[in-house]
């Protein structure tokens, strides 16, 4: 099963095959800046599961940056989040997919602009498996 999501202007296109490994709503201030939203709606899949066609700009791996943020080079709309180099894996912004969002988690909750009261595990960093410190906070 694959999709095909574009940016902004269609100028690049991201074929992801398969379903996302994880899907969630992530409160960090340089998501949100990214993005420009209250928090960044991210569908995670494995690096080999996307193929990218078109040009993406973005700043270099800095090192000790867990994540790449790459936006279209003519519309300027973000796209992904690569994470390869960390976690081998790369964030999709899931308003571009006509799929469904459903997150299971919220992460960098201690980060967040606005309270999100949904039952869902709200990490004050990231998940003990993702490198977090696993700590959960209340909603």
């Amino acid at each position: 099963m694959s999709e095909e999501v574009t940016c902004y202007c269609g100028a690049v296109k991201v074929t992801l095959t398969g379903e996302p490994t994880m899907q969630c709503l992530c409160h960090c201030s340089d998501c949100r800046r990214w993005n420009g939203s209250v928090a960044f709606a991210a569908k995670m899949f494995p690096s080999a599961n996307v193929k990218v066609e078109g040009e993406l700009i973005g700043i270099p791996f800095v090192e000790g940056c867990k994540a790449q943020r790459r936006s279209c080079a003519k519309c300027g709309g973000c796209v992904l989040n690569d994470l390869t180099h960390s976690m081998k894996s790369i964030n999709i912004c899931a308003g571009l997919s006509a799929k469904p969002f459903a997150p299971t988690m919220h992460l960098f909750y201690s980060e967040k602009m606005m309270a999100i009261k949904d039952g869902l595990p709200k990490f004050k960093d990231m998940p003990a498996p993702f490198g977090g410190s696993g700590e959960t906070l209340e909603e």
